[in-house]
């Protein structure tokens, strides 16, 4: 009896070896021969059951830990075998009921916790996985798998300080890692540090032998950059990878998602398309073609999209944040602010999330809370250029211009500034009341020539006779001020000897966009298009003359004039200043603007035209003055608030206290903010002049409107330094 007993031993312990040893076939046909011999037994059947799990024998090895639990129920690692089992058979509800009685049965087993997070995790139930990879962590709170698991879910719900916690800790960890490091330059990349993501995911690419999870993490560090040849470098980067190496669909969208940052938006558009025709449930396809729509100007298809998006993976990584930013494009401010505002409260911002929160609180005239959102987001990413650069534009904007200076010009000299972090800073410096017109040259032409931009001379065409082509380039070519002046002149333009074509760097059009457009001879959208494609295609168009209508304002394309693609360039319009771009050759003015003496602080040479060098559309019907009434003047000024300096709020409370009972009537679309309304009736009332002598008054969505506003003034105010262009002439023609 006894040596019997002592076989049976013998042949479990080798069979267990077997096992060990990773000989599962061997493995198998032991625990078969011990069972044929000895009887139905739950810890064999079990162990069974393991074994042909692994051999990829799931339906075996799923009767086997059927029986295994018959006979004993109780058994936590027979339902933990089995929950793994339905889990890779995609059985995900049958898997969490039995990892749920496992870790009811052993609470102190951390593998059963880790698969619940992880099959909870893959079903999309984000909050309770994120809790339950919690548990399993308190109890191993150095298992880097499970750090691992518990970032992807924190990436997944948008919680990027809890994702870069655990990155931390992982790091601390095991800081070669492959896994940590794709942790840690994903993080990096959601966060707003390109440089630090792409600089780790270039480490882990190589050290994990260039792995499918490597190859996609560092493509996705270059593609978020938002930089166009770290875009370029992402999709050549995905098009190494064999079919092997990384699931087609998941390529393919990639590459879309790189070739929207790289401005190949026609490119992406098929590809996306092609991705939907095979998987037409996919939300980061859905995101990506819904970002193309908008860059387009197509909205009401973008929202479409994303809304589609949404619904079918509310957690999908950026779905929220394009929503977003399909609201602002449509102009849905208050839309906008609750989905940013949701973000930020969920702990899902990244800093994307902060600048679209700012940007929809600027459009809808909260321009303090839009500072406050700034600096909130400083204290998170200190050394972000761009930041900086949009909060310190917003203090200008609510009149703070010393804090405002400071923050641009911190923004303008941060390494890796961008092109509008440097524009923003020399449009800033018209606001000044302290800078004289030597030190703003003097940073145009330094800042100027900081901008990219390869100079390659076109050739100049050789028939002196033909129609001259002037090619126009604004992101303005909607209702905007530029649009008031351009209009004019596009309609007296001879069509018979000049030819006309517009570059629109434009955002969303309007029927002010569609009146410019058939003025036009041609039109090319440029929007999202590299500088290279546009100088590529202002080449081929054989343009004489370009012309730059926005200089420093936003969304300018100042860095293509660098590059020369047309023999002759010109600013013009869209800039009170010079622009420092050594490849711009002339800017038109006239000698009010610009006297004889100014010559010297221009970079560009000055060509005067006989006064005015603008041309105001009045084709805004003219207010019906009344006669002055027997009472004191209203004084009024319906210039941006960036405009009202130190000494032109001085100066105006000198005219209010001469005339003792006068009225000033200030009219912006930063007085739609109630906080900012009572900053600003302060600040006159440090100067001395009561409530009682403001209003206030906010933005008139329609123009005629506005203009009708002028009925209630009697003498208009022009700011300084900064003056007036557009509310000049509307103050004229009213």
């Amino acid at each position: 009896m006894s040596e019997d007993m002592d076989g049976r031993a013998d042949s479990f312990e080798v069979a267990v070896s077997l096992h060990e040893a990773g000989r599962l076939r061997e493995a198998i046909e032991a625990y078969q021969g011990i069972l044929d011999v000895e009887g139905e037994d739950a810890a064999l059947l079990e162990l069974l059951g393991a074994a042909m799990a692994a051999v990829q024998d799931h339906e075996s090895a799923l009767r086997q830990l059927d029986r295994s639990i018959e006979l004993d129920p109780e058994s936590p690692t027979a339902r933990l075998q089995r929950g793994m089992v339905l889990e890779r058979l995609g059985r995900f509800q049958e898997a969490t009921s039995d990892y749920r009685v496992s870790t009811g049965l052993a609470p102190e087993s951390v593998t059963s916790w880790e698969r619940l997070g992880s099959v909870l995790a893959a079903t999309g139930d984000l909050e309770e996985a994120r809790s339950v990879l919690s548990r399993a962590i308190a109890k191993e709170p150095a298992n880097p798998r499970l750090l691992l698991a518990r970032a992807d879910v924190a990436m997944r719900l948008g919680r990027l300080a809890e994702a870069e916690q655990d990155a931390s800790s992982l790091s601390s960890l095991c800081a070669d890692l492959p896994a940590a490091m794709m942790l840690r330059a994903r993080v990096m990349a959601c966060r707003g540090r390109s440089a630090e993501a792409i600089e780790v995911a270039r480490r882990a690419f190589e050290s994990s032998n260039r792995s499918a999870e490597s190859r996609m993490t560092l493509a996705m560090a270059l593609t978020t950059s938002r930089e166009m040849r770290n875009a370029c470098e992402a999709i050549a980067i995905l098009r190494e990878a064999g079919a092997d190496d990384l699931p087609e669909r998941h390529r393919e969208r990639m590459i879309a998602l790189a070739e929207v940052e790289a401005g190949l938006l026609s490119s992406a558009t098929e590809r996306l398309k092609r991705c939907l025709e095979a998987s037409p449930d996919d939300p980061q396809a859905l995101c990506t073609l819904a970002s193309v729509h908008r860059m387009n100007g197509q909205v009401t298809e973008a929202l479409a999209f994303i809304r589609t998006a949404i619904g079918l993976d509310p957690h999908a990584p950026g779905v929220r944040m394009e929503l977003g930013r399909v609201l602002l494009e449509r102009g849905d401010a208050d839309g906008a602010i609750r989905v940013f505002e949701e973000e930020i409260h969920l702990g899902r911002a990244e800093l994307a999330t902060w600048f679209g929160l700012a940007e929809a609180y600027k459009l809808r005239g909260m321009l303090l809370r839009a500072v406050e959102a700034t600096s909130k987001a400083i204290s998170f990413y200190p050394h972000e250029p761009d930041l900086h650069a949009t909060r310190g534009m917003l203090l200008h904007d609510v009149a703070r211009h010393e804090e405002g200076m400071a923050e641009t010009r911190r923004a303008a000299y941060l390494d890796g500034a961008s092109r509008g972090a440097i524009s923003s800073h020399l449009l800033g410096l018209q606001y000044s009341d302290d800078l004289d017109e030597e030190s703003i040259r003097r940073e145009h032409e330094v800042l100027g020539r900081v901008l990219r931009g390869t100079e390659v001379r076109p050739q100049t065409p050789k028939d002196p006779n033909r129609r001259l082509r002037i090619g126009l380039v604004s992101a303005d070519l909607k209702i905007h001020s530029v649009a008031w002046f351009l209009r004019p002149l596009l309609r007296a333009m001879d069509r018979e000897r000049v030819s006309t074509i517009a570059y629109s760097n434009t955002s969303g059009v309007d029927p002010v966009t569609d009146s410019i457009r058939e003025a036009c001879a041609e039109w090319r959208e440029i929007r999202g298009r590299r500088d290279e494609d546009v100088d590529g295609m202002i080449r081929d168009d054989r343009i004489d003359v370009l012309v730059d209508l926005g200089g420093h304002t936003g969304d300018n394309r100042l860095e293509l004039f660098r590059r020369r693609p047309a023999p002759v360039q010109v600013s013009w319009l869209g800039y009170p200043n010079t622009t420092g771009i050594p490849e711009i050759d002339w800017r038109i003015v006239d000698a009010t603007t610009d006297p004889p003496p100014s010559d010297r602080f221009a970079s560009e040479s000055l060509i005067r035209i006989e006064p005015p060098f603008l041309c105001f559309d009045t084709t805004v019907e003219q207010v019906q003055l009344l006669p002055l009434p027997c009472r004191e003047p209203v004084f009024g000024s319906f210039n941006n608030t960036a405009k009202l300096s130190r000494r032109c709020l001085a100066l105006w409370t000198r005219v209010l206290m001469a005339v003792p009972e006068s009225i000033l009537v200030l009219k912006s679309r930063g007085f739609e903010d109630p906080e900012f309304r009572d900053a600003m009736t302060s600040r006159f009332g440090e100067l001395g002049v009561a409530p009682e002598r403001l209003q206030l008054r906010g933005f008139s969505r329609e123009r005629s409107s506005h203009h009708s506003a002028y009925a209630d003034i009697d003498i208009a105010l022009d700011t300084f330094p900064y003056h007036g262009t557009t509310t000049t002439c509307e103050a004229l023609w009213n």
